[in-house]
């Protein structure tokens, strides 16, 4: 599984997005060494041994996907130690929260016993949570694999993979179907795995965090295709959509999973941060992709006007 080797292929015809390598370059000639670094572990409320926090970061990563709200409906919120909160954030802080509550809550033989009425619970807010009933399927079968293959701690795949990032990526796609990200693209299969290099990325942030040494070869990394990496792309030209999938986009209109459309966004979204990233390798030889992607995401955090809405696709892969 290499993702820039299976969308290289493509990058050059695609039929509703492009690249504009100006905006790109300009775009890259702003990037200077303050900003490549790295987020740490900033979603913690509370302070834990490594081996709950990676117990957490992983589950959390089973369940990353699909915050969006269709049009004119309200997004999911939920209020957690008092604040409202909403998206990756809110997921993150309900299951730390549970996990304070009963420190056996993320034990692989407790999750096998929750219902799917008492999981709707713990993520009852203003709405119910997209995806309700596949983050419930996703989390049991996740403990399920994480018992049988790995004695149920991710320590077990961290300590297998010799802290290597290859390592752990392959051991997370080669046992959990759960965490499957690719598709087929014109015939041919193209690999994303968003929430297995997500899992990574924050694997590595938690070692720095504690202190310890972090993860070997983490430049095998590519950016994480979501929905807001690729908004953010658009917002500042580096990325043109043909005008039907502008109007898809644009008008809230479904993009179906697996479609031409979806795939070329994802596809798209991954190379542009490539190609920025070898901009700024000419200045920063030690650049990532991670890097990259953590700058990307920080710049659609902080821009909350006239920016044009982003795609949305009913998936468990973002």
């Amino acid at each position: 599984m290499n993702v820039l080797e299976s969308i290289r292929p493509h990058v050059n015809s695609l039929q509703y997005v492009n690249f504009d390598e100006d905006a790109i370059k300009n775009f890259s000639s702003e990037i200077n060494k303050k900003n490549l670094h790295l987020s740490v572990i900033s979603l913690t409320k509370y302070d834990w041994d490594l081996t709950n926090l990676l117990q957490l970061i992983f589950f959390f990563n089973s369940m990353v996907f699909c915050f969006w709200a269709e049009k004119d409906k309200p997004k999911w919120t939920i209020k957690v130690g008092g604040e409202e909160l909403d998206g990756a954030v809110a997921l993150f802080r309900t299951l730390e929260e549970r996990l304070h509550e009963d420190t056996n809550f993320l034990n692989v033989g407790k999750i096998s016993s929750m219902s799917l009425p008492d999981f709707k619970k713990m993520f009852k807010g203003n709405v119910e949570i997209p995806l309700l009933k596949e983050r419930y399927d996703t989390f049991l079968k996740t403990s399920q694999i994480l018992e049988r293959k790995f004695n149920g701690k991710f320590t077990e795949i961290l300590k297998q993979s010799g802290s290597n990032s290859s390592k752990m990526l392959a051991l997370i796609t080669e046992n959990f179907s759960t965490f499957e990200d690719d598709s087929l693209y014109k015939g041919e299969k193209v690999y994303f795995q968003k929430r297995t290099q997500l899992q990574v990325k924050m694997v590595n942030d938690a070692l720095l965090s504690k202190k310890l040494k972090g993860l070997k070869d983490l430049d095998v990394l590519t950016a994480f295709a979501d929905y807001k990496v690729p908004q953010i792309l658009r917002y500042f030209g580096m990325i043109k959509y043909h005008k039907d999938l502008a109007e898809k986009v644009d008008n809230f209109v479904l993009i179906e999973k697996d479609s031409i459309m979806e795939n070329e966004i994802r596809i798209a979204t991954v190379w542009a941060a490539e190609l920025i990233r070898q901009e700024v390798a000419k200045k920063y030889p030690e650049v990532t992709a991670s890097h990259i992607d953590s700058y990307l995401w920080n710049k659609a955090q902080s821009i909350k006007t006239d920016i044009l809405p982003y795609h949305r696709t009913y998936t468990t892969a973002y």
